[in-house]
């Protein structure tokens, strides 16, 4: 009885292990990201729902914009999401959205832990005053 104990207390400390929710914030010289998220269990990933703030002129209307966020898994670098637009949009605040599937997993083929993702980045590209610019924020919590 008591192995069965210790055994079923093993695997919820297991389970704990790969279940996270993270709460992002981070920021540039033109741009601040706030509350961009990151959950992940055994069975599901989530990104996103946060807000990229533009610190520059109130007016800005780029032609474009696009925004990747990477993740830093298990020492191999990959984009948990995509958003860009172009047209007439303004740029001062931006929605992230948010995208939802399967979770990763890492080399093993086990579902990611929160010990095995090592950074979360943003870049992000737009187009001001005809120059094509770029920047990186690392997101932190």
């Amino acid at each position: 009885m008591i192995v069965l104990l210790l055994l079923g207390c093993g695997l919820q400390e297991e389970n704990k292990e790969n279940h996270f929710h993270l709460s992002l914030n981070g920021e540039s010289d033109h741009w601040e990201v706030q509350h961009y998220k990151i959950k992940c269990t055994p069975k599901l990933f989530k990104a996103g729902d946060g807000k990229v703030i533009f610190k520059g002129k109130d007016n800005g209307s780029p032609e474009f914009y696009k925004i990747n966020v990477h993740a830093v898994i298990d020492e191999t670098d990959t984009i948990v999401q995509t958003k860009s637009v172009s047209g007439e949009s303004k740029v001062n605040k931006i929605e992230t959205g948010s995208i939802k599937g399967d979770t990763y997993v890492n080399r093993e083929g086990k579902p990611v832990t929160f010990d095995e993702v090592s950074r979360v980045y943003m870049v992000i590209e737009w187009q001001e005053e005809q120059n094509t610019k770029r920047e990186t924020i690392v997101l932190k919590g």
